[in-house]
C-alpha cells in the first residue's frame, strides 16, 4: 500500500532499536532483502547480498515533462546500470513486450545500460546473473569477495 518505505523503516529501527527491544534483530534481517515489490525482486536482492555485490537502488522513477515515464526495478545509479527482473506476469503479451522495448530504448537514449533477467535466470542460473552484472560494474564498485 506504500504507506512507508524501506529507508523510513531502517531509520526508525536505528532510532528505536537497541538492547531490550524485542524484534529489532528480526526486523533488521527482514529489511536486508526488502525493497523489491515482488517475490522475484526480493530473490534478486537476496542473491546479490549472498554473493557480496553492493545493493542497487530499488524502484527508481524517471519522469518526462513532470509525468512518470519509466519506473525501473533496480539501478546502480552511479554507474548508469539499470537491472530489470521479469516474470511472466506483465511481460508476455505483444503489448507488454512492445512497452518493455520502448522503455528499454528510452533508458538507452538516456545513457543507461539495461540488463534484464527472467525468473529462471535468478532462481536457476544465479551464476549467469552475477557474472553478467560484474561485467558491467567497474571493478572499484564491487567489494572483494574472499572464497
Amino acid at each position: 500500500m506504500r504507506l512507508t518505505s524501506v529507508a523510513t523503516l531502517a531509520k526508525r529501527i536505528g532510532e528505536l532499536g537497541g538492547s531490550g527491544r524485542p524484534g529489532t534483530r528480526l526486523l533488521r534481517t527482514l529489511l536486508l532483502d526488502s525493497g523489491g515489490e515482488s517475490f522475484l525482486e526480493r530473490e534478486f536482492l537476496r542473491l546479490l547480498r549472498r554473493r557480496g555485490l553492493p545493493r542497487p537502488a530499488c524502484q527508481i522513477t524517471y519522469r518526462r515533462d513532470g509525468v512518470r515515464a519509466i519506473r525501473v526495478d533496480f539501478e546502480y545509479v552511479d554507474h548508469g546500470l539499470v537491472i530489470e527482473v521479469s516474470g511472466k506476469r506483465g511481460h508476455s503479451s505483444d503489448s507488454d513486450r512492445r512497452k518493455d522495448i520502448q522503455r528499454r530504448n528510452e533508458l538507452t537514449a538516456r545513457g543507461k545500460k539495461v540488463l534484464e533477467f527472467t525468473t529462471a535466470h535468478v532462481l536457476e542460473d544465479p551464476d549467469y546473473v552475477i557474472t553478467t552484472i560484474l561485467t558491467h560494474l567497474p571493478v572499484a564498485a564491487v567489494p572483494r569477495i574472499s572464497r
